[in-house]
């Protein structure tokens, strides 16, 4: 590869790192939600509801304690996804940081 393909596919997964960054920090301010409605749940002993198709449903402590499980659970599996994906990036783009560097001495002389 030439040094401006090698420039171009570091930009190319750059903004891919850019996006998963994104991910992860919509996936966290989700994340931290679940935790805190968990918290005010387990507080309560009054009825619960849950937001469903924008119309509040009654629903069982144990039953939305349940949902609030899984959907952390799902969150914490796409963390993991993204994090892999991350490393992967990162190490290509340590690859290609590489390439491009002695091409470019390389060109020099």
């Amino acid at each position: 590869m030439n040094s401006s393909e090698l420039a171009q596919e570091m930009r190319v997964l750059e903004q891919q790192r850019q996006q998963l960054v994104m991910q992860r920090q919509s996936l966290q301010f989700e994340e931290n939600q679940i935790v805190n409605a968990t918290v005010e749940v387990k507080k309560t002993n009054d009825d619960v509801y849950r937001m469903l198709s924008g119309a509040m449903i009654k629903t069982s402590k144990p039953e939305l304690l349940k949902e609030l499980e899984d959907k952390q659970k799902t969150i914490t599996i796409h963390l993991g996804a993204i994090d892999k994906q991350e490393k992967l990036l990162d190490s290509r783009l340590s690859e290609l940081q590489k390439e491009l560097k002695d091409a470019l001495t390389s060109k020099k002389k």
